[in-house]
């Protein structure tokens, strides 16, 4: 048996034969290849140093690792910190053939249960997030009242907002980006489960229509359908073309200004800035506005921007885009009001929409 000091990136390919035990060792830096051929197992390794040939006339166990370097171990120690759970995100809906069913009657009721299944599982993840949310909140020594978002720590970019506890916001600042999504998910799921759950027992197998006629404002995000998100995407894009058509400023922000004073702001900006980043859906009348300036719009912008301002450092902290994966990108562009990019369906454009974003050069 021979062994040697492998150096990080190296793939070690490691032979034995059964009926002649025998083991081998290749150090180099290799790329193997493994094949059939006549019954036989072969493998044939390219070395940078020459080629190098192994077979046997038994069967042979090949076994192939590579060592990964420091910067891989890192890499992935970034991913898992910067994405949010994926027990936060809509699961998979059982597909239901149309043609399997000989009437329409039967077709539409194995739909209907299949959605209910579709939605019990949402509520499981909703209960499951909540537990792993508390478990958080009692470590750091966060309230646990789950119903509330967890404090934003202070980045100086929105002004005039409400300071958080000290002791708060430094439990937050030392959360990773998983762990800040789980808290702020969660409580955004758990506000609606309540409305949620009285909607899906008188309903039933009819829920998903239901939703799609009154909307998805008291569904978890868990509980989503693809064709209410889909619905929902392409209703805030038309909201968008209207505030681009407009050129407001507000109402298409590019990146997240140095500082924010909403007090500054006038109610139209306040009422743009809050359709742009779709936290509201309707447009008032102009007697309303000012109203809703103050007790609506102001409200849910200051809260929104800390939560962006917070949001966009630690991706940044945590591998930048690159280590966020689809969902989460998508996720990301829509908060930030890039719908246009999300609708058409092409990831690579959304990540060069939340790079110029976080870069600031939009």
């Amino acid at each position: 048996m021979m062994s040697s000091t492998l150096q990080p990136g190296t793939i070690r390919v490691l032979v034995l034969d059964v009926a002649s035990p025998k083991l081998y060792f290749t150090s180099e830096r290799l790329a193997a290849n493994v094949r059939w051929r006549n019954g036989r197992q072969q493998c044939t390794s390219a070395s940078i140093y020459g080629s190098r040939h192994f077979s046997s006339t038994s069967q042979q166990y090949v076994r192939q690792r590579s060592i990964p370097s420091r910067e891989d171990n890192a890499y992935e120690k970034n991913v898992e910190l910067a994405n949010g759970p994926s027990s936060t995100l809509p699961a998979p809906i059982e597909h239901v053939e149309r043609r399997a069913f000989d009437s329409s009657l039967k077709y539409y009721f194995a739909m209907g249960k299949a959605y209910v299944g579709f939605y019990k599982t949402g509520m499981k993840n909703v209960y499951h997030n909540f537990k792993a949310a508390q478990r958080i909140r009692q470590q750091i020594g966060l309230n646990t009242w789950a119903f509330s978002t967890p404090p934003m720590p202070n980045t100086g970019i929105v002004k005039g907002a409400k300071p958080s506890k000290a002791q708060d916001a430094t439990a937050v600042s030392q959360l990773s980006r998983a762990d800040f999504q789980l808290l702020c998910r969660s409580a955004y799921d758990v506000r609606r489960v309540i409305p949620f759950s009285l909607m899906l027992l008188i309903c039933g197998e009819l829920t998903p229509f239901v939703v799609m006629a009154l909307g998805s404002l008291v569904v978890p995000k868990t509980c989503l359908i693809p064709r209410q998100i889909d619905s929902d995407e392409i209703a805030f894009a038309r909201r968008k073309r209207k505030l681009v058509s407009l050129r407001s400023k507000w109402g298409d922000l590019k990146t997240l200004p140095q500082s924010v004073d909403l007090k500054e702001l006038d109610p139209r900006s306040l009422r743009d800035a809050a359709l742009g980043l779709n936290l509201v859906t309707r447009t008032p009348s102009s007697s309303l506005l000012p109203l809703l300036a103050k007790w609506l719009y102001t409200p849910r912008l200051r809260k929104h921007l800390a939560y962006l301002a917070w949001d966009d450092r630690l991706i940044k902290k945590y591998g930048g885009v690159g280590a966020l994966n689809t969902e989460e990108v998508k996720r990301a562009v829509l908060e930030r009001g890039g719908v246009h990019c999300v609708v058409l369906g092409n990831e690579r454009e959304d990540r060069m929409w939340l790079e110029k974003w976080l870069s600031g050069k939009q």
